[in-house]
């Protein structure tokens, strides 16, 4: 049912900058470019939402519920679809209600949504209220439950709109009595919009100290959770007109209507304003462009994902103030090259991944054999992390992050020129510190080597005889450090597996092949260990390791760091053998080189952190 059609028109313009690899921005303008759905049967309107939203009366104030994914999956068995709410005059034509509240899916929008009426939904109660619209939402993580504000005149008295506060059970579906806000006064306050995080609630309001006929003004909430005196957004936000409808965005940036900031025009038109979150204020405001504003009026309006929503009584609409939906940013492509310097002739071929700021994969390219690559379909306003893989030197990579740029009514290329580090160059030292062996034992603490400890003092292996009484028996508090220290020494595994790859790479000549130097540091807490405690466990002549002690050795602390050394070297040697690589055809590429520190004498530290490793990988050519 919704079919969308496009116009265009383009106009070229490049703008370049720097910031760590070299990114151009080719901004291609795109003059009414748009997405329009159908409309009502005898019009088709640029952007209007149709006669499945829209009526011949008035349709105005969307607003968004979009629950985070924490709530979703908290309440499996409640709705927490993604819905578009918005406020009629009245869609049943004999009805007596002044206002009704309607909602339908976002996500059925494009495909032809229901558009639903919840008669149980606080601001339908006709009992409670008058003129009852323009709810926001937020899902409170401290409560959870589904906080609401609105706007409403009482059933009876005041002539003036007040905001008030409700919250939703998500267990139970219920709603809590709506109660009024304390910064209410006795003129008219409406449009109330919250921040994400609940500390920022903004309002429109004509009382005393403002600036114009209505001004916005934001209570931010104390500590005790009472909201704070309000205070004008001053006059960069508000004139000497009208300024209301705001709404604040993911990022707390605000979006309002104004008839007061444009000279030469009386019409309502939408604005936004960037925040600033070390002062908590808001920047000077930008207009929208066509199609968002035109000389008719606008206001209303809310973000979702690329989209905005607004009201507007534009001409040719199905009544008097109809929804309309226009998507706000042109598409986002991000193409470029991998270069490597001037005096190397290196292999480029790879792969480009694109992973929005949670490490999720949202895009992909091949990265030709001239470096090349192409990634279409990215979002805009977005922080982004752009990573190169190369097939022949998995080692070797750049990661590039940004945030995308919207611009509206274009399309937006960043490109991005990627250099290949120097093949010559050593790589990045990597240091991992694995905490947690056990008082005098020098086998760090995976889950097997507790297990067998303790299997050894149950049968008088370790304990008894006085010449092993520097170990101590393990109790169960070490086991809250087993996956920690095993999710250390696993990730050490990882990165020696990815370094040995480089070794054994079928791309690279025999000549270029380097040599992967292991260093395997250990240290002991200070406490003292008796003249007569002796290593009892299995002699070791270990030449790869340059490690020779026979049992029966005097143990010392310099003894016991070095043992802390070797078995963790020895732990990382059994695993990549398990699971990587045939050790042995590949011991020729790897220098191991380990070391008893002996004692750590570090001020301010806990013993049981002392007694550690410290492992650094280095690749040379």
């Amino acid at each position: 049912m919704k079919i969308f059609n496009k116009c265009k028109k383009n106009i070229t313009t490049i703008i370049s900058f720097l910031k760590s690899a070299t990114v151009a921005l080719l901004i291609i303008l795109t003059v009414n470019a748009c997405k329009t759905v159908e409309t009502c049967e005898e019009n088709q309107v640029l952007g209007n939402m149709g006669g499945v939203v829209n009526t011949k009366l008035d349709e105005h104030s969307p607003s968004l519920l979009v629950l985070p994914q924490e709530a979703k999956l908290k309440f499996p068995n409640t709705d927490t679809n993604d819905y578009l709410f918005f406020t009629a005059t009245n869609h049943e034509q004999n009805a007596n209600a002044n206002e009704t509240i309607y909602n339908l899916l976002l996500h059925d929008i494009q495909a032809g949504a229901e558009v639903v009426s919840d008669k149980k939904f606080p601001l339908n109660d006709t009992t409670l209220f008058r003129h009852a619209g323009v709810p926001v939402f937020r899902y409170n993580p401290e409560t959870e439950k589904l906080d609401m504000f609105f706007a409403a005149l009482p059933k009876f008295g005041r002539l003036s709109r007040d905001i008030y506060f409700a919250e939703k059970d998500l267990e139970t579906n219920q709603w809590s009595p709506p109660i009024q806000l304390s910064i209410n006064t006795a003129r008219w306050e409406s449009h109330p919009t919250i921040s994400n995080d609940g500390q920022i609630l903004l309002f429109a309001s004509d009382r005393e100290g403002g600036f114009g006929d209505i001004d916005i003004w934001a209570s931010f909430l104390n500590e005790d959770g009472t909201w704070g005196t309000p205070q004008n957004l001053g006059n960069e936000i508000n004139t000497r007109g009208t300024d209301y409808f705001p709404m604040l965005t993911e990022h707390n940036d605000l979006l309002f209507s104004s008839n007061g900031h444009s000279r030469n025009r009386k019409d309502f038109d939408l604005f936004l304003a960037k925040f600033d979150a070390e002062n908590k204020t808001w920047t000077q405001p930008q207009m929208f462009n066509f199609p968002v504003n035109t000389e008719f009026d606008e206001a209303g309006a809310t973000i979702w994902k690329n989209r905005i929503f607004l009201s507007s009584n534009r001409r040719g609409g199905c009544g008097g103030k109809d929804i309309y939906s226009f998507q706000l940013c042109g598409p986002i492509v991000i193409a470029g090259r991998v270069k490597c310097s001037a005096n190397q002739n290196q292999i480029l071929e790879g792969e480009m991944f694109l992973y929005d700021e949670n490490m999720n994969t949202v895009g992909f390219s091949e990265v030709a054999a001239d470096g090349s690559f192409k990634i279409d379909d990215v979002e805009a306003n977005k922080n982004y992390i752009l990573d190169y893989k190369n097939k022949c030197y998995p080692l070797k990579k750049n990661v590039y992050d940004f945030r995308t740029p919207c611009s509206d009514s274009s399309t937006v290329m960043i490109v991005v020129d990627m250099l290949l580090p120097d093949k010559n160059a050593e790589l990045e030292l990597t240091e991992i510190e694995i905490p947690f062996f056990v008082t005098g034992y020098y086998k760090p603490n995976t889950e097997a080597n507790l297990n067998a400890l303790r299997l050894g003092f149950t049968y008088n292996l370790y304990g008894n005889d006085r010449r092993t009484r520097y170990i101590a028996k393990p109790d169960e508090s070490y086991n809250e450090f087993v996956h920690q220290v095993e999710a250390g020494l696993d990730d050490v595994v990882r990165y020696i597996a990815n370094m040995l790859a480089v070794l054994d790479n079928k791309c690279l000549a025999k000549s270029e092949k380097g040599v992967l130097h292991i260093t395997v540091e250990g240290w002991a807490d200070p406490r003292g260990i008796a003249a007569y405690a002796e290593y009892l466990g299995e002699d070791i002549d270990d030449s790869i390791f340059g490690l020779r002690v026979k049992k029966g050795t005097r143990m010392t602390n310099d003894l016991l760091s070095k043992l802390r050394a070797y078995f963790t070297s020895k732990y990382f040697e059994t695993r990549l053998a398990e699971e990587h690589f045939n050790i042995e055809e590949l011991q020729h590429l790897i220098k191991w080189n380990i070391e008893g520190k002996g004692v750590d004498f570090t001020e301010d530290v806990e013993d049981k952190l002392k007694r550690r490793v410290k492992i650094s990988l280095r690749f040379l050519e």
